[in-house]
């Protein structure tokens, strides 16, 4: 429940929370690592992951979403990316020998926990060649795979890969459909604010660059459950403390408030209970689905 007032002194924003219990994410988290899985999710997965979300709500007396539990199998599969990634090298040898003796890319995933695209890419390249790299980047110079096998593997790994560079590019552009419609919402309150795009543009002029840009920065007076807030940040995940993306959060934060004063950082899935980022706000981001 949200409910906005404007009083003498500025806007006044009652934001209820509904975080996600720590004991139901951890639960989540297991099942996640529990299977090699990288795909992108089809109908008749989430038809399948509905009813356990049915279940899971049912046993833990919760009401998470289909939506909550995908964002946070994409964050924890690019955790295991991250970890993962130095134990694959060491055996990237002898992944390539069984891929170049006819082991499909799919089952070499999920024999050795490892996306299938960047697997791919560590097989055919090695590292070493920055034209063949723009294959798997962008999606680029597809005329330097002449080997028929290696093309099939490639449009395989790439369709059963949420990590891939196409699977990737649709989540951006969804996160950035998301964040305009959380934007769009202030600006119909007729709040005051400057917009990330205000603030690059006025930084660039007077420092040459961007310096320090929040998805939002009220120039009217705004607070939010009795805290004078000057600034909003909106993520289009949940808010987990999975190192990668929570230590990137960190300090992206006490950056925004160095500059601008105390502020907030809103998940559009919500966050994990007990979650805190140091002299800032979390807020429920539900209310913008």
């Amino acid at each position: 429940m949200m409910q906005i007032t404007k009083q003498t002194n500025g806007y006044h924003i009652n934001w209820h929370n509904e975080y996600i219990p720590l004991h139901v994410f951890k639960k989540i988290v297991f099942w996640i690592k529990k299977y090699h899985d990288y795909s992108v999710l089809d109908d008749k997965k989430i038809q399948k992951l509905d009813a356990f979300m049915i279940h899971l709500n049912k046993k833990y007396g919760t009401r998470l979403t289909t939506d909550q539990y995908i964002h946070i199998r994409n964050i924890v599969l690019k955790q295991k990316i991250v970890t993962h990634y130095h134990t694959i090298l060491d055996k990237v040898n002898v992944i390539t020998e069984k891929y170049h003796q006819g082991a499909d890319i799919l089952a070499l995933s999920r024999e050795y926990d490892y996306p299938p695209y960047r697997l791919l890419r560590l097989i055919l390249l090695r590292g070493e060649n920055p034209d063949i790299k723009q294959i798997f980047l962008k999606k680029a110079n597809l005329e330097l795979l002449h080997n028929e096998r290696d093309m099939e593997q490639f449009y395989k790994a790439e369709s059963h890969d949420l990590t891939s560079y196409a699977n990737q590019k649709n989540i951006t552009k969804n996160a950035a459909e998301n964040e305009q419609k959380f934007v769009q919402f202030f600006k119909d309150q007729h709040i005051n604010l400057l917009t990330e795009h205000d603030l690059v543009d006025t930084q660039t002029k007077e420092h040459g660059r961007a310096i320090s840009t929040p998805d939002l920065v009220f120039q009217d007076e705004v607070y939010i459950n009795g805290v004078r807030i000057y600034w909003i940040d909106y993520k289009d995940y949940v808010g987990t403390n999975i190192k990668f993306i929570y230590s990137q959060n960190v300090l992206q934060a006490e950056k925004y408030t160095k500059i601008w004063g105390p502020g907030a950082v809103c998940y559009h899935g919500s966050m994990v209970e007990n979650l805190v980022i140091p002299d800032t706000m979390l807020l429920d981001g539900t209310y913008f689905r």
